[in-house]
């Protein structure tokens, strides 16, 4: 059946709007991507400054203090392994540095976790704490650390095993001296019997 020129109009309108929204749906679902992914790389900012006592701006800028160059590599680890939106390209812009210098970060990054004990509990509470974050876009990606954690080397899981295990004896330690000296230990203090419980079974947890 041949079509007539105002039928022929008619498809052809149809088509134009239908391919009109289908792009319309796709340039949004990249603008929110692009958001969400900002949001994501902005929240990692502020907790890596936040547990690594420096300012936004000092790890943006041209710096090599020790304490902000830390900074500058947890960043730009923690960015590749949870934003699964974000380049290279992009870590390094929010930084002013270039892609090769993001590599870089990553594997000093790396390389610390494997043998400075401070570097490595520093970047586990950035983890923690983003782990615990209540902004929105975090929450969206429902992360966990132990996300990060199935991809530890095996010197960093010895280095997070030895910081677990002085957790453990930090908290007994914390037990002993504002309960058990203060109060007197006794099977019927339930307060101490319940604190010692409680860290048996984080003790078990963390596989001790």
């Amino acid at each position: 059946m041949k079509l007539t020129a105002a039928q022929k109009f008619k498809v052809a309108s149809e088509r134009v709007k239908i391919e009109r929204d289908q792009l319309t749906a796709m340039s949004t679902k990249i603008k929110l991507k692009s958001e969400s992914s900002s949001h994501i790389r902005a929240e990692i900012l502020r907790i890596v400054c936040q547990v690594f006592g420096v300012e936004e701006e000092e790890v943006k800028a041209k710096i090599r203090l020790r304490t902000i160059s830390l900074a500058r590599h947890a960043y730009c680890h923690l960015c590749s392994a949870l934003d699964p939106m974000c380049t290279l390209t992009q870590i390094g812009n929010d930084i002013c540095r270039d892609h090769s210098t993001v590599i870089h970060s990553i594997k000093k990054c790396n390389d610390l976790r494997e043998t400075d004990f401070t570097f490595a509990a520093m970047f586990q509470e950035c983890i923690l704490k983003l782990s615990e974050s209540t902004e929105k876009e975090m929450v969206r990606l429902n992360f966990t650390p132990e996300q990060i954690q199935r991809n530890y080397s095996k010197r960093q899981r010895q280095l997070q095993n030895t910081m677990d295990a002085l957790a453990i004896v930090q908290e007994f330690m914390k037990i002993w001296d504002t309960k058990v000296l203060s109060q007197g230990f006794s099977i019927k203090n339930k307060d101490v019997v319940a604190a010692f419980n409680d860290l048996r079974v984080e003790a078990t947890r963390m596989g001790f």
